[in-house]
């Protein structure tokens, strides 16, 4: 925001935009929202703010559970549609993404949700509490990365492995053969 021409109301503005809607936003949408006449500027704070944020995701080490397994995005080009490519998981038209999900037990959450007694005042707790044991709840997603890896291979899991999850953690895996180095890496593994 330093040295920006934009007012500092259109920057938090657009922070509250972009973390609080779910849907992807554009920055035409944006533009429409904050009523500018100028496309350009507009596009220019959200790419600023996006890669602050990818900064920021890069920065924290997932910790206590862990979860990880891999994943398969249908992906196409314009090709794809003319010539019959293979199916599976060693298709050309699926993308391999690696998914790590930090995953809390539902107590700790609510300990930790209920020491801010805003929270507590407007029933938010009491929701939770309910809804975790009418559907019987035991645990909750806290934070989660998605990486898209070329290969599935046990180095490349590895590598992004030790980049993001503290050493500490306890890690669950679904004993793929991506995942058989993890034992030397992290405490402990199931």
């Amino acid at each position: 925001m330093e040295h920006s021409k934009q007012d500092i109301r259109d920057w938090f503005y657009v922070m509250h935009l972009m973390t609080s809607i779910k849907q992807v936003l554009s920055a035409k949408e944006v533009q429409y929202q904050l009523g500018k006449k100028h496309y350009s500027p507009v596009w220019l704070m959200m790419m600023k703010l996006r890669s602050i944020m990818g900064i920021r995701e890069g920065e924290y080490k997932l910790r206590d559970t862990i979860e990880v397994d891999q994943a398969f995005f249908p992906t196409r080009t314009e090709k794809d549609y003319w010539y019959r490519q293979k199916s599976g998981v060693g298709s050309q038209q699926q993308t391999k993404v690696l998914v790590i999900v930090e995953s809390k037990p539902v107590e700790n959450v609510i300990i930790a949700y209920g020491n801010n007694i805003e929270n507590f005042s407007n029933g938010k707790i009491r929701d939770f509490v309910k809804k975790a044991k009418h559907e019987s709840i035991k645990k909750v997603v806290h934070y989660l990365k998605m990486i898209v890896v070329d290969d599935l291979k046990s180095e490349t899991a590895d590598e992004i492995m030790l980049k993001y999850v503290d050493p500490n953690a306890f890690v669950v895996t679904d004993g793929s053969t991506s995942f058989v180095n993890f034992k030397k890496h992290f405490t402990s593994v199931y």
